[in-house]
C-alpha cells in the first residue's frame, strides 16, 4: 500500500477561557430533560441540547457493551473522566510480553499504537515540535463520545457509559499513512468494535484501505467520517472534489460510510465546512467543547477546554449517537443504524437554500433516533421463536417467549432420523422436511407447516451397504429455487456423498468428497466443508464441481462443535462455529468471500458441554446452547448477549432457514 498520508484539518481557538453562553440560548427554547451533574457541562450544553441529546439521555445514557473505536492521535486514558470509560481487552494478560488472545498484538490491553507500533495509546511521548492541536485531538473526539457523565467532573460525553477502543494511526504533526489506518480499522473489526470515528479527510483514495472499511461494516460496524473543512481552499464541493475515506463508497449500492459535515447552532453550513454527495449528516461543529490531553509539565495544562472548530468535532456526536442507539437495540448491525440515524435527522435545507440537497439528510438529532430505536423494540427471542425439534418420531416447535412445546407432526412406521425446516415453494409458509427410515430404506418425508403430509420419495438403495445417510439440509440457488441435500458417509472409505434433491424427489447434483467435520449450505449453489488437521480448522466453500470458491483457516483449534449458516452481519451469509481452541470455546463468525471475521469466548471446554446453533430466518440472532444442559443464549452476531435461555432438552433444534 502506497504510503499516502492524510492531514488533519480543523479550525480552532487556542483560548481556554470561556465564552460567555447567554447569547447562545437567543436561538431558541430548550425542552431540557435528562441533565449530568458535571460542572463544565454547561458549556456544551448549546450543542447537546441543538442535538436532543437530553432527551435521548431520558430514554438511554449508553452501555458498557458498546465498543466505539476512536482512530486518531491517539487518547489519553488517563483522563479522569475518561479512563472509566477506556476499552479494556479482556482476554489479554497485561505487561507479560505475550499475545494471550492470538490476534497478532503483543499487550495490546487498551488498542494499539500503529504508528511506533507498540502498545502506546495514550500518547506518552510528546515533544515541543509537536502541533498541539493534533495530540490533544483524539482526546477530544473521545470526550465527545463517552467522557464520564453525571460523575461531577468536568464535563460529558453522549454516552455516559461505553468503551472507547483508542487506536493511534495519526502522528503528532497531524499527518498519517494509508497504510495505518487500514490497520486500524482491521484491528476494530476484529476486537469487537460496534461503531468506527475516523475524523480526518485525504485526497487520495486506496483499495486496500477501502477493503478494509467494507470489511468493518459487512461485520455491522458503523463508520462515520468526517468531510473536511476545505471551504477556505475552495475546494468544498465532494460531488465534485471526492476527499476519502468519506467518499469511499461513492458508486456503491449501499450507503456503507456516514459522511458528516458541520452545522452552526443555526443550522447554517459551517464556512469551512465541506458539502455534496459524499454527506449523509450534519452535526455542530463550532465552539466545541470537550475533555483534552492533560500533561501539565509539557504544557498541556487543561484537562477540558475549547471552543474547538471543524468536521473532525461534528463526526463523534454521529458516532456518539451510534454507539446510543447500539445501546438499546444490540441487535441491530450497520444497516439499521444508518437507517436509523438517516430517517429521524432534521431538515436543515430551508437554513441553507443554496445547498438544497447537498447536506445529506439533515442535522443530526440524537434524541428522535435512540427515541425512534426504543419505539423499534421487540422481545429479542421472537426471532428465534420457533425453534423445532424431534423426539420420538415427533416434531415438535418450541416458543421462546411463551416458553411452550407444542406438537407439531408425527410419523408411524418409521424413524425421524434428521430434520431441516424452510419454505421449500417461497409462499410464505414453512415446510417440515425429515429424513425417515423405513425398515431398511430411507425417505425424505414432507409436511405443511399444519402437520399435514405433502410428499414423499425414496432415496437410491445402497447396495453396498456402506453408505449411511445423515444430516438434511435446505439451501436456495440464486432463483430461489429450493434444494434438498443430503449427505451420505461412507464408514469404509471415509467418503461422503452429497446429494441435491427437489423437492419432488428428482436428483439434480452430486458431489463426493473427504468426508467434513462438520457442512453447511453457503447457498443452493455452495457447500462449505469444515475440516481439522493437526489442530488447524480449515473451511471451505465448493460448487458442485468440488471447486473452492472460498477457503479460510485458523490454527489452535482442537474440536468443532457445530457449524450454521446466516445474515448475521446484515450482508451475504456467514458461517458461525463453536469451536474448542486452547482449553477454551469460541464462536467464530466468518464471512468467506472478504475473509473477514470475529470471535467470542464462551468459556472454558468442560466435559458437559456440546454446544449448538440455530439462526434466525434473517440472521438478525442466534440461538447458542448447550445440548447437554439446555442452556444457552440469544446473541447477536458479534456475540452480544440478547437474552439468556433454558430449552427443553430434547434434542437438536432448527429454526426456519431464509431464503
Amino acid at each position: 500500500m502506497p504510503e499516502l498520508y492524510y492531514k488533519l484539518r480543523q479550525k480552532s481557538s487556542a483560548l481556554l477561557i470561556f465564552f460567555v453562553l447567554a447569547a447562545l440560548f437567543s436561538c431558541g427554547n430548550f425542552a431540557y430533560a435528562k441533565v449530568p451533574n458535571d460542572p463544565l457541562y454547561l458549556y456544551q450544553e448549546p450543542i447537546y441540547a441543538k442535538i436532543g441529546a437530553p432527551q435521548a439521555w431520558d430514554l438511554t445514557t449508553g452501555s458498557n457493551s458498546v465498543v466505539v473505536a476512536v482512530i486518531d492521535t491517539g487518547v489519553d486514558i488517563w483522563h479522569e473522566d475518561l479512563k472509566a470509560n477506556i476499552w479494556q481487552n479482556q482476554k489479554e494478560i497485561p505487561g507479560n510480553g505475550k499475545d494471550d488472545d492470538n490476534n497478532g498484538f503483543i499487550d495490546d490491553v487498551n488498542g494499539w499504537n500503529f504508528v511506533e507500533n507498540n502498545n502506546d495509546v495514550g500518547i506518552s511521548q510528546i515533544s515541543k515540535d509537536d502541533d498541539p492541536e493534533a495530540v490533544t485531538h483524539g482526546t477530544i473526539l473521545a470526550g465527545l463520545i463517552g467522557a464520564a457523565g453525571n460523575n461531577g467532573l468536568d464535563g460529558t460525553g453522549l454516552n455516559w457509559n461505553v468503551k472507547i477502543m483508542p487506536l493511534r494511526a495519526i502522528k503528532n504533526n497531524g499527518s498519517g499513512s494509508l497504510t495505518d489506518v487500514a490497520k486500524a480499522i482491521d484491528y476494530a473489526a476484529n476486537n469487537g468494535a460496534d461503531i468506527i470515528s475516523l475524523s480526518f479527510v485525504g485526497d487520495v483514495s486506496d483499495p486496500v484501505l477501502d477493503q478494509s472499511l467494507l470489511n468493518a461494516y459487512r461485520k455491522g460496524i458503523v463508520i462515520v467520517s468526517a468531510a473536511g473543512n476545505n471551504a477556505v481552499e475552495g475546494k468544498s464541493d465532494l460531488t465534485k472534489i471526492k476527499k476519502y475515506p468519506i467518499c469511499s463508497d461513492t458508486g456503491s449500492s449501499e450507503n456503507w460510510i456516514i459522511g458528516v459535515t458541520s452545522v452552526d447552532l443555526n443550522d447554517k453550513l459551517s464556512d469551512f465546512a465541506d458539502y455534496g454527495s459524499c454527506v449523509d449528516l450534519a452535526a455542530p461543529g463550532e465552539n466545541i467543547y470537550s475533555t483534552q490531553r492533560y500533561a501539565p509539565e509539557l504544557g498541556y495544562k487543561d484537562k477540558f477546554g475549547g471552543g474547538w472548530y471543524g468536521t473532525s468535532f461534528s463526526v463523534p456526536l454521529v458516532a456518539g449517537t451510534a454507539a446510543l442507539i447500539k445501546s438499546v437495540r444490540p441487535d441491530w448491525g450497520a444497516k439499521e443504524i444508518i437507517s436509523d440515524l438517516l430517517k429521524t435527522a432534521d431538515d436543515i435545507d430551508a437554513a441553507n437554500p443554496t445547498l438544497a440537497g447537498q447536506l445529506g439528510y439533515g442535522r443530526l438529532n440524537a434524541g428522535k433516533a435512540v427515541a425512534a430505536a426504543v419505539a423499534s423494540l421487540s422481545v429479542p427471542e421472537e426471532k428465534l421463536n420457533e425453534l423445532y425439534s424431534f423426539e420420538n418420531n415427533v416434531i415438535y416447535s418450541y416458543s421462546i417467549a411463551l416458553n411452550i412445546k407444542s406438537e407439531e407432526a408425527r410419523i408411524t412406521g418409521a424413524d425421524i432420523k434428521n430434520l431441516a425446516v424452510a419454505d421449500l415453494n417461497n409462499d410464505g409458509k414453512k415446510e417440515l422436511v425429515a429424513l425417515i427410515k423405513r425398515g431398511n430404506y430411507y425417505y425424505v418425508h414432507i409436511w405443511n407447516e399444519s402437520g399435514l403430509f405433502l410428499n414423499e420419495f425414496a432415496l437410491p438403495v445402497d447396495k453396498t451397504k456402506t453408505w449411511e445417510p445423515g444430516a438434511i439440509k435446505v439451501g436456495f440457488d440464486d432463483t430461489g429455487t429450493a434444494g434438498i441435500v443430503i449427505e451420505q458417509k461412507n464408514s469404509k472409505s471415509g467418503m461422503s456423498k452429497f446429494l441435491n434433491y427437489t423437492s419432488d424427489g428428482i436428483k439434480t447434483k452430486e458431489l463426493q468428497i473427504k468426508s467434513p467435520v462438520k457442512w453447511e449450505l453457503l447457498s443452493g449453489q455452495q457447500l462449505v466443508v469444515a475440516q481439522i488437521d493437526k489442530n488447524k480448522l480449515t473451511l471451505k466453500s465448493l460448487d458442485w464441481a468440488g471447486k473452492i470458491i472460498n477457503s479460510w483457516s485458523l490454527g489452535g483449534v482442537n474440536n468443532i462443535y457445530d457449524l450454521a449458516a446466516g445474515r448475521v452481519w446484515g450482508g451475504a451469509r456467514e458461517i458461525i462455529l463453536a469451536v474448542s481452541a486452547n482449553g477454551r470455546d469460541q464462536q467464530i463468525v466468518v464471512d468467506m468471500p472478504s475473509q473477514s471475521w470475529s470471535r467470542s469466548d464462551l468459556g472454558k471446554t468442560g466435559k458437559n458441554i456440546n454446544w449448538a446453533f440455530a439462526v434466525s430466518p434473517k440472521g438478525e440472532a442466534i440461538l447458542r446452547y448447550n445440548t447437554k444442559t439446555g442452556a444457552g443464549s440469544v446473541v447477536d452476531g458479534k456475540g452480544n448477549m440478547l437474552k439468556q435461555v433454558n430449552l427443553p432438552k430434547i434434542g437438536t433444534y432448527y429454526s426456519i432457514a431464509g431464503r
